[in-house]
Protein backbone atom coordinates (compact mmCIF):
# COMPACT_ATOMS: atom_id res chain seq x y z
CA UNK A 1 0.00 0.00 0.00
CA UNK A 2 1.03 3.32 -0.92
CA UNK A 3 1.30 5.87 2.11
CA UNK A 4 2.78 8.53 0.28
CA UNK A 5 -0.68 10.83 0.65
CA UNK A 6 0.47 10.77 4.89
CA UNK A 7 2.89 13.06 4.02
CA UNK A 8 1.13 15.88 1.84
CA UNK A 9 0.51 17.67 4.62
CA UNK A 10 3.98 18.67 6.15
CA UNK A 11 5.03 19.84 2.49
CA UNK A 12 2.79 22.62 2.82
CA UNK A 13 4.22 25.61 4.30
CA UNK A 14 1.14 26.49 6.11
CA UNK A 15 1.38 23.92 8.08
CA UNK A 16 5.12 24.24 8.68
CA UNK A 17 4.24 27.86 10.08
CA UNK A 18 1.59 26.47 12.42
CA UNK A 19 3.90 24.08 13.51
CA UNK A 20 6.68 26.57 14.35
CA UNK A 21 4.27 29.10 15.98
CA UNK A 22 2.74 26.14 18.10
CA UNK A 23 6.62 24.97 19.41
CA UNK A 24 7.57 28.75 19.88
CA UNK A 25 4.10 29.09 22.28
CA UNK A 26 4.63 26.44 23.88
CA UNK A 27 8.60 27.40 25.07
CA UNK A 28 7.47 30.36 25.93
CA UNK A 29 5.06 29.13 28.60
CA UNK A 30 7.22 26.47 29.56
CA UNK A 31 9.57 29.79 30.32
CA UNK A 32 6.67 31.81 31.71
CA UNK A 33 5.52 28.83 34.17
CA UNK A 34 9.21 28.28 35.21
CA UNK A 35 9.70 31.46 35.83
CA UNK A 36 7.04 32.30 37.56
CA UNK A 37 8.06 29.00 40.06
CA UNK A 38 11.20 30.52 40.32
CA UNK A 39 9.99 33.67 41.39
CA UNK A 40 7.65 31.84 43.97
CA UNK A 41 10.60 30.22 45.35
CA UNK A 42 12.07 33.67 45.90
CA UNK A 43 9.56 35.34 47.52
CA UNK A 44 9.58 32.23 50.07
CA UNK A 45 12.76 32.20 50.73
CA UNK A 46 12.77 36.33 51.38
CA UNK A 47 10.04 35.29 53.33
CA UNK A 48 11.06 32.95 55.60
CA UNK A 49 14.23 34.86 55.78
CA UNK A 50 12.26 37.95 56.51
CA UNK A 51 10.96 36.27 59.83
CA UNK A 52 13.95 35.86 61.31
CA UNK A 53 14.27 39.11 62.33
CA UNK A 54 10.74 39.92 62.38
CA UNK A 55 11.18 40.27 66.30
CA UNK A 56 13.38 42.87 65.75
CA UNK A 57 10.63 45.04 64.55
CA UNK A 58 8.34 47.41 66.47
CA UNK A 59 4.62 47.65 65.89
CA UNK A 60 5.20 51.56 64.98
CA UNK A 61 7.02 50.30 61.88
CA UNK A 62 4.62 47.42 60.90
CA UNK A 63 2.02 50.21 60.78
CA UNK A 64 4.37 52.43 59.50
CA UNK A 65 4.40 50.00 56.26
CA UNK A 66 0.74 49.14 56.21
CA UNK A 67 0.31 53.00 55.69
CA UNK A 68 -0.05 52.34 52.23
CA UNK A 69 2.77 54.75 52.36
CA UNK A 70 5.20 55.26 48.44
CA UNK A 71 7.97 52.84 49.33
CA UNK A 72 10.06 55.72 48.04
CA UNK A 73 9.21 57.84 50.72
CA UNK A 74 9.83 54.86 53.53
CA UNK A 75 13.40 54.89 51.82
CA UNK A 76 13.97 58.30 52.24
CA UNK A 77 13.07 58.02 55.75
CA UNK A 78 15.36 54.96 56.31
CA UNK A 79 18.25 56.57 54.25
CA UNK A 80 18.04 60.37 56.34
CA UNK A 81 17.75 58.15 59.45
CA UNK A 82 20.87 56.14 58.15
CA UNK A 83 23.02 59.39 57.39
CA UNK A 84 21.76 60.87 60.84
CA UNK A 85 23.03 57.53 62.63
CA UNK A 86 20.29 56.18 63.57
CA UNK A 87 20.90 52.62 62.24
CA UNK A 88 18.59 50.86 64.46
CA UNK A 89 15.42 53.05 63.33
CA UNK A 90 16.57 52.81 59.63
CA UNK A 91 16.91 49.13 60.32
CA UNK A 92 12.98 49.00 61.23
CA UNK A 93 12.26 50.59 58.43
CA UNK A 94 14.39 48.62 55.93
CA UNK A 95 12.83 45.26 57.29
CA UNK A 96 9.24 47.03 57.01
CA UNK A 97 9.46 47.86 53.30
CA UNK A 98 10.87 44.35 52.61
CA UNK A 99 7.38 43.13 53.52
CA UNK A 100 5.63 44.82 51.60
CA UNK A 101 7.84 44.63 48.09
CA UNK A 102 7.38 42.15 45.69
CA UNK A 103 9.73 42.96 42.78
CA UNK A 104 12.96 41.27 42.58
CA UNK A 105 14.99 44.72 41.59
CA UNK A 106 13.79 46.16 44.43
CA UNK A 107 14.05 43.56 47.02
CA UNK A 108 17.95 43.43 46.38
CA UNK A 109 18.28 47.04 46.40
CA UNK A 110 16.32 47.38 49.99
CA UNK A 111 18.49 43.81 51.17
CA UNK A 112 21.57 45.92 50.51
CA UNK A 113 20.74 48.75 52.17
CA UNK A 114 19.34 46.91 55.30
CA UNK A 115 22.87 44.71 55.20
CA UNK A 116 24.71 48.27 55.38
CA UNK A 117 23.00 49.53 57.84
CA UNK A 118 23.70 46.70 59.86
CA UNK A 119 27.27 46.82 59.29
CA UNK A 120 27.25 50.44 60.54
CA UNK A 121 25.30 49.21 63.80
CA UNK A 122 27.66 46.65 63.78
CA UNK A 123 25.82 43.22 63.87
CA UNK A 124 28.41 41.64 61.02
CA UNK A 125 26.96 38.71 61.05
CA UNK A 126 23.43 39.68 60.68
CA UNK A 127 25.08 42.26 57.95
CA UNK A 128 26.42 39.19 56.07
CA UNK A 129 23.36 36.70 56.20
CA UNK A 130 21.42 40.05 54.17
CA UNK A 131 24.07 40.42 51.80
CA UNK A 132 24.36 36.73 51.14
CA UNK A 133 20.44 36.38 50.86
CA UNK A 134 20.51 39.35 48.40
CA UNK A 135 23.60 37.98 46.02
CA UNK A 136 20.99 34.74 45.49
CA UNK A 137 18.78 36.97 44.30
CA UNK A 138 21.06 38.88 41.92
CA UNK A 139 24.41 37.11 42.12
CA UNK A 140 26.26 40.28 39.79
CA UNK A 141 26.11 42.65 42.94
CA UNK A 142 28.98 44.18 43.27
CA UNK A 143 28.11 46.62 45.99
CA UNK A 144 27.25 43.63 48.39
CA UNK A 145 30.19 41.92 47.42
CA UNK A 146 32.35 44.76 48.64
CA UNK A 147 30.95 45.14 51.77
CA UNK A 148 30.58 41.57 52.49
CA UNK A 149 34.36 41.78 51.72
CA UNK A 150 34.65 44.38 54.25
CA UNK A 151 33.24 42.44 57.09
CA UNK A 152 34.64 39.21 56.65
CA UNK A 153 37.76 40.86 56.68
CA UNK A 154 36.85 42.83 60.08
CA UNK A 155 35.38 39.33 61.89
CA UNK A 156 38.95 37.92 60.49
CA UNK A 157 36.90 35.16 57.99
CA UNK A 158 40.06 35.49 55.66
CA UNK A 159 39.92 32.25 53.63
CA UNK A 160 35.88 33.43 53.08
CA UNK A 161 37.08 36.88 52.07
CA UNK A 162 39.59 35.62 49.75
CA UNK A 163 36.77 33.73 47.59
CA UNK A 164 34.84 37.11 47.95
CA UNK A 165 37.79 38.75 46.13
CA UNK A 166 38.11 36.12 43.84
CA UNK A 167 33.90 36.71 42.47
CA UNK A 168 34.86 40.69 42.56
CA UNK A 169 37.79 39.88 40.00
CA UNK A 170 35.45 38.21 37.84
CA UNK A 171 33.05 40.65 38.21
CA UNK A 172 35.38 43.31 36.91
CA UNK A 173 37.04 41.09 34.16
CA UNK A 174 40.68 41.05 35.68
CA UNK A 175 42.08 38.50 36.62
CA UNK A 176 44.65 39.18 39.97
CA UNK A 177 43.55 43.16 39.44
CA UNK A 178 43.44 43.24 43.55
CA UNK A 179 47.01 40.84 43.67
CA UNK A 180 47.81 43.48 46.90
CA UNK A 181 44.37 42.70 48.91
CA UNK A 182 45.04 39.04 48.24
CA UNK A 183 47.96 38.88 49.36
CA UNK A 184 47.61 40.52 52.27
CA UNK A 185 44.14 38.09 53.03
CA UNK A 186 46.28 35.51 52.29
CA UNK A 187 49.04 36.34 54.95
CA UNK A 188 46.02 36.69 57.88
CA UNK A 189 44.47 33.49 56.77
CA UNK A 190 47.98 31.99 57.30
CA UNK A 191 48.73 33.58 60.70
CA UNK A 192 45.11 32.58 61.68
CA UNK A 193 45.12 28.77 60.81
CA UNK A 194 46.05 26.83 63.88
CA UNK A 195 46.63 23.81 61.90
CA UNK A 196 49.99 24.66 60.87
CA UNK A 197 53.66 24.18 63.00
CA UNK A 198 55.05 27.34 63.33
CA UNK A 199 58.12 26.27 61.06
CA UNK A 200 55.23 25.19 58.00
CA UNK A 201 53.38 28.93 58.98
CA UNK A 202 56.60 30.75 58.59
CA UNK A 203 57.60 29.00 55.23
CA UNK A 204 54.38 29.94 53.53
CA UNK A 205 54.54 33.78 55.27
CA UNK A 206 58.18 33.76 53.67
CA UNK A 207 57.40 32.33 50.22
CA UNK A 208 54.30 35.16 49.87
CA UNK A 209 56.09 37.88 51.39
CA UNK A 210 58.34 37.25 48.18
CA UNK A 211 55.59 37.18 45.54
CA UNK A 212 54.33 40.21 47.55
CA UNK A 213 57.31 42.75 49.16
CA UNK A 214 54.37 44.69 50.05
CA UNK A 215 53.57 42.76 52.88
CA UNK A 216 57.01 44.36 54.96
CA UNK A 217 55.07 45.59 57.86
CA UNK A 218 52.75 42.76 58.66
CA UNK A 219 56.02 40.10 57.67
CA UNK A 220 57.95 42.10 59.63
CA UNK A 221 55.20 42.74 62.73
CA UNK A 222 54.63 38.69 62.79
CA UNK A 223 58.13 37.49 62.81
CA UNK A 224 59.57 40.44 65.59
CA UNK A 225 56.49 38.67 67.74
CA UNK A 226 57.61 35.05 66.79
CA UNK A 227 61.05 34.41 65.75
CA UNK A 228 62.96 37.86 66.60
CA UNK A 229 66.25 36.95 64.66
CA UNK A 230 64.60 36.03 61.75
CA UNK A 231 62.97 39.37 61.41
CA UNK A 232 66.07 41.48 61.23
CA UNK A 233 66.99 39.51 58.77
CA UNK A 234 64.39 39.94 56.79
CA UNK A 235 64.45 43.62 57.11
CA UNK A 236 63.56 45.61 53.63
CA UNK A 237 65.65 49.54 53.70
CA UNK A 238 63.50 50.94 51.06
CA UNK A 239 60.12 50.11 53.20
CA UNK A 240 61.54 50.98 56.68
CA UNK A 241 59.57 54.40 56.70
CA UNK A 242 56.25 52.23 56.61
CA UNK A 243 57.61 50.36 60.05
CA UNK A 244 59.09 53.94 61.93
CA UNK A 245 56.37 53.08 64.60
CA UNK A 246 57.07 49.43 64.71
CA UNK A 247 60.28 49.90 65.11
CA UNK A 248 59.51 52.52 68.22
CA UNK A 249 58.20 50.05 69.85
CA UNK A 250 60.75 47.16 70.23
CA UNK A 251 61.65 45.86 72.97
CA UNK A 252 65.48 46.41 74.24
CA UNK A 253 65.37 42.76 74.58
CA UNK A 254 65.42 42.07 70.80
CA UNK A 255 67.20 45.01 69.74
CA UNK A 256 69.75 44.00 67.29
CA UNK A 257 72.25 47.03 67.21
CA UNK A 258 74.38 45.56 64.65
CA UNK A 259 71.99 45.40 61.92
CA UNK A 260 70.20 48.71 63.14
CA UNK A 261 73.41 50.74 62.34
CA UNK A 262 73.65 49.52 58.96
CA UNK A 263 70.81 51.41 58.03
CA UNK A 264 70.71 55.25 58.87
CA UNK A 265 67.08 55.51 59.22
CA UNK A 266 66.70 53.04 62.14
CA UNK A 267 70.35 54.47 63.48
CA UNK A 268 68.77 57.73 64.34
CA UNK A 269 65.33 55.97 65.48
CA UNK A 270 67.61 53.97 68.14
CA UNK A 271 69.66 56.60 69.04
CA UNK A 272 66.73 59.04 69.99
CA UNK A 273 65.41 55.73 71.52
CA UNK A 274 68.35 55.85 73.90
CA UNK A 275 69.17 52.09 72.69
CA UNK A 276 72.56 52.13 71.80
CA UNK A 277 75.66 52.76 74.61
CA UNK A 278 77.06 55.53 75.32
CA UNK A 279 79.16 56.91 72.81
CA UNK A 280 77.78 54.26 70.32
CA UNK A 281 74.55 56.29 69.22
CA UNK A 282 74.53 59.19 66.63
CA UNK A 283 74.62 62.82 67.78
CA UNK A 284 72.07 64.20 64.83
CA UNK A 285 69.82 62.92 62.61
CA UNK A 286 67.48 63.77 59.33
CA UNK A 287 64.00 63.44 61.03
CA UNK A 288 63.69 66.77 62.70
CA UNK A 289 61.82 64.52 65.65
CA UNK A 290 64.80 62.07 66.14
CA UNK A 291 67.17 65.01 65.71
CA UNK A 292 65.60 66.58 68.70
CA UNK A 293 65.25 63.21 70.55
CA UNK A 294 69.20 62.76 70.75
CA UNK A 295 70.11 66.06 71.18
CA UNK A 296 67.60 65.50 74.33
CA UNK A 297 69.69 62.87 75.76
CA UNK A 298 69.47 62.35 79.83
CA UNK A 299 66.07 64.40 79.62
CA UNK A 300 64.76 61.74 76.18
CA UNK A 301 62.27 60.84 79.09
CA UNK A 302 60.09 64.17 78.81
CA UNK A 303 59.33 63.53 75.24
CA UNK A 304 57.97 60.91 73.19
CA UNK A 305 56.89 60.34 69.38
CA UNK A 306 53.10 60.10 68.38
CA UNK A 307 52.18 58.03 65.34
CA UNK A 308 49.74 59.05 63.15
CA UNK A 309 48.19 57.20 59.56
CA UNK A 310 47.67 59.05 56.64
CA UNK A 311 45.67 57.09 53.74
CA UNK A 312 47.81 57.74 50.35
CA UNK A 313 44.34 57.80 48.11
CA UNK A 314 41.88 60.18 50.30
CA UNK A 315 44.78 61.76 52.43
CA UNK A 316 42.31 60.61 55.73
CA UNK A 317 44.46 60.81 58.95
CA UNK A 318 43.68 58.30 61.99
CA UNK A 319 45.38 57.71 64.95
CA UNK A 320 45.53 53.62 64.35
CA UNK A 321 46.99 51.91 61.74
CA UNK A 322 44.85 50.17 59.19
CA UNK A 323 45.74 48.15 55.64
CA UNK A 324 41.99 49.41 54.47
CA UNK A 325 41.10 53.02 54.72
CA UNK A 326 38.46 53.31 57.65
CA UNK A 327 37.37 56.47 55.49
CA UNK A 328 37.35 55.67 51.85
CA UNK A 329 37.48 51.90 51.75
CA UNK A 330 41.09 51.67 49.56
CA UNK A 331 42.64 48.83 50.57
CA UNK A 332 46.02 50.65 50.58
CA UNK A 333 49.00 50.79 53.23
CA UNK A 334 48.63 53.56 55.66
CA UNK A 335 51.54 56.34 55.59
CA UNK A 336 52.93 56.72 58.96
CA UNK A 337 53.57 60.39 60.13
CA UNK A 338 55.49 61.30 63.54
CA UNK A 339 54.49 63.91 66.22
CA UNK A 340 56.99 65.19 68.96
CA UNK A 341 54.98 65.34 71.88
CA UNK A 342 55.22 66.04 75.50
CA UNK A 343 55.96 62.90 77.68
CA UNK A 344 54.34 62.86 80.98
CA UNK A 345 54.32 59.23 81.63
CA UNK A 346 56.66 58.01 84.87
CA UNK A 347 59.49 55.97 84.37
CA UNK A 348 57.70 52.78 86.10
CA UNK A 349 55.00 53.28 82.73
CA UNK A 350 57.92 53.74 80.37
CA UNK A 351 59.06 50.38 81.30
CA UNK A 352 55.65 48.60 80.85
CA UNK A 353 54.69 50.42 77.71
CA UNK A 354 57.82 49.24 76.24
CA UNK A 355 56.41 46.38 75.17
CA UNK A 356 57.15 43.73 72.03
CA UNK A 357 55.26 44.49 68.81
CA UNK A 358 53.32 41.59 67.20
CA UNK A 359 51.79 40.20 71.00
CA UNK A 360 48.45 42.02 70.16
CA UNK A 361 48.69 41.21 66.81
CA UNK A 362 45.94 38.05 66.53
Amino acid sequence: MDFEFLAIDYRNPAFSVAMLLITIAAISLIDYFLNAARMRRQDKNVERFLTRFSALQNKQYRDLAALGLPPESLIFMAQTAYKSGEFSEAIHIYLAILETTTEAAKKVEIMNALGAAYHKAGFYKRSGDILLESLRLKARNKGALELLLRIYETTREYDLAIEVLESLEELEGAADSRFKEKALLRAGSLIRNRALSDQKREEELLELYAKSPDLFRLILEYFLAKNPEKAWELINPDRLDEALDIFWRINVNIFNAEIAKKYDILFELFSAKGYFAKGEEKSCAKIFEFDILIKLKEYRNSADLEFSYRCPACHASFPAHFYRCPACKSALFAKVETTLVKNEATKDELERNDYEVGANFY
